[in-house]
């Protein structure tokens, strides 16, 4: 489960989320982006302005990191 909000590499973190939205998640309790793509509406509405956009960020990286997995092992099958 990657942790958003104490990311092992601050770096990327902040280069994905402002600091701003760091403090919001905070605020709302969300630490993974798990949480962050499995958030209800009301939930999200808690985010204000662009928790429907960081839903959706969450969402993608979730579905492509699942693919990326997918992937690898199927060539390691190969």
């Amino acid at each position: 489960m990657e942790t958003v909000v104490e990311h092992a590499n601050r770096r990327e973190a902040s280069s994905v989320l402002s600091t701003e939205e760091i403090h919001k998640l905070k605020f709302n309790r969300f630490y993974t982006v798990e949480q962050i793509g499995g958030a209800s509406d009301a939930q999200i509405a808690g985010l204000g302005i662009g928790g429907a956009a960081m839903r959706q960020k969450a969402a993608i990286s979730l579905r492509d990191r699942a693919r990326a997995a997918v992937k690898e092992d199927m060539e390691k099958k190969d």
